[in-house]
Order: structure tokens, then C-alpha cells, then sequence
């Protein structure tokens, strides 16, 4: 392997390693609600953008049609969101949050950010800017995967 091909090798995963690290902060801060990461994205993404095709929610926060399909269903029974067929597409399963969804999302929001900065707050201020322009340039945003958690 060239030093180049090992030094991509060595970023890809030191980036899946931080990834996985605040992935695992925000975890451990929601755990005292009693919800999930992918509970709070899914609110959030049909919070913030009104109804979502199951699919294109699946997408946006990574995860398996069929796993997020369990993930809406148990949300629905909760009460968190609400599922119906796309007038314009049977096949396709619309999702909506319900106002108890939005007041979990509302109680959830600080607990992600405390465990996001948790993470990030071993940069400073100067390091967390250069690290997130350097990302902006490597990540431009795309459609498919919004940027918000």
C-alpha cells in the first residue's frame, strides 16, 4: 500500500472512529429519556420537513428500509408519529410527527447537543472551525443525506 493509500486508509477510519464516538455521546445522553438516536432523527426529519416517504426518511438517516419500517411502526404505537398511504402513490407510506413526538423531539434536542459537545469539546473553538470547514470541502451536502441530526 503507497503512503497515500495508507493515509486515506488511517482518515476514513479515524472518521468513522469519531463518527461512532458521538454517535455513542448522544446515546448515553438520551438514555435517561428513555429514546433512541434514530427516534429523534426520525422525529426530527418529519418535524422539520412536514411528511416523509418511508424511503427517503431510510435514506436520510442511514438506515434500512425494513429497519426503519420497524422503527415507524413501534413510534406510531407510541404515539410519536403517525403513518398514512400516499394519496398519490399507494405504495409509498407517508410519516408525521404528532405533537407528542414534537414535545419528545423538544426535550430530546439538548441531550444531542450536550452529547455532540461533549465529544467536540476536546477541540478548541479555532480546531472545531478548521475541522468543519475541512469537512464541509471533503461533504459537500447533498439531497439525500441533510446534515442535521
Amino acid at each position: 500500500m503507497s503512503d497515500r493509500e495508507q493515509s486515506a486508509y488511517v482518515l476514513a477510519k479515524l472518521i468513522k472512529r469519531a463518527r461512532r464516538q458521538i454517535g455513542n455521546a448522544i446515546r448515553e445522553c438520551l438514555e435517561p429519556l428513555g429514546t433512541s438516536l434514530h427516534t429523534v432523527q426520525i422525529i426530527r426529519r418529519v418535524t422539520e420537513h412536514g411528511e416523509l416517504n418511508q424511503l427517503d426518511l431510510a435514506r436520510q438517516i442511514e438506515l434500512e428500509p425494513a429497519a426503519l419500517c420497524r422503527r415507524v411502526t413501534e413510534l406510531d404505537a407510541e404515539g410519536l408519529v403517525v403513518r398514512r398511504r400516499d394519496p398519490d402513490d399507494h405504495r409509498r407510506v407517508l410519516v408525521a410527527a404528532t405533537p407528542s413526538g414534537a414535545e419528545l423531539l423538544a426535550r430530546a434536542h439538548p441531550k444531542v447537543v450536550a452529547g455532540i459537545e461533549a465529544v467536540m469539546s476536546r477541540l478548541t473553538h479555532k480546531e472545531q472551525t478548521a475541522l468543519r470547514l475541512l469537512l464541509e470541502k471533503l461533504a459537500p451536502e447533498d439531497e439525500l443525506s441533510p446534515e442535521r441530526t
